[in-house]
């Protein structure tokens, strides 16, 4: 078991390392934000800044005493002391709604943003509603049956989509057909990047103290 756990993660690198140079080397401004094929790498440019704050800056400038986001530590409280209020309420009103509040998932969800957004987590959500809670309830047959092999079934019908869709049009340098499904997520503030509530000025000036 150890030898073989060992040569997966020495090949899982050497691919990894295939793979970045490859895309680097080969897809004209990949992690971009105006990338044509949508290759903005979300995620790597959050796990990027997410490094500087925990390794460059530090902790103790960011969220300690006195410091800029030190009001960010008060949901260490609210995250241990909401599952535990729920848990009483709960077990005070047991026919109400509150049976089926999860904080774990809640927190656990809203923890991926970013680079997550609301679009897709109400996603999340509305799917969940239909097949967790509607369909469970009028067809609790055929959701025995089948509801986690329908989940299993999209998930793997998405995986195979992007390979295609990869294979098909970004090697190709084909632009991605235009409709409404793909570009209702980008007409909003939040893709735009101006969901904010302080614009600055075009004379320097930035949020967060004057020097680290």
């Amino acid at each position: 078991m150890f030898a073989a756990q060992t040569f997966a993660v020495l090949w899982l690198s050497m691919v990894q390392i295939a793979a970045y140079n490859f895309l680097r080397g080969n897809i004209e401004g990949i992690c971009t934000p105006t990338q044509a094929q949508g290759l903005t790498c979300p995620q790597a440019r959050t796990f990027y800044n997410a490094s500087v704050i925990w390794g460059v800056i530090g902790p103790l400038r960011m969220f300690g005493a006195g410091q800029l986001y030190s009001w960010v530590n008060y949901f260490w409280l609210i995250g241990a002391a909401c599952p535990v209020a729920q848990y009483f309420l709960a077990r005070r009103y047991p026919r109400s709604m509150l049976r089926y509040v999860f904080f774990p998932a809640i927190f656990g969800a809203a923890g991926m943003i970013p680079p997550a957004t609301i679009w897709w987590l109400g996603q999340w959500v509305i799917v969940g509603l239909i097949f967790n809670w509607w369909v469970r309830k009028r067809f609790f047959g055929w959701w025995t049956r089948y509801n986690y092999v329908l989940s299993g079934a999209l998930d793997i019908g998405t995986a195979l989509c992007i390979v295609i869709s990869g294979l098909a049009l970004g090697l190709s340098n084909t632009e991605f057909p235009d409709w409404w499904g793909n570009s209702v997520p980008y007409a909003n503030l939040d893709s735009d990047g101006a969901a904010v509530t302080k614009i600055l000025p075009d004379d320097g000036s930035f949020i967060g103290p004057s020097s680290w």
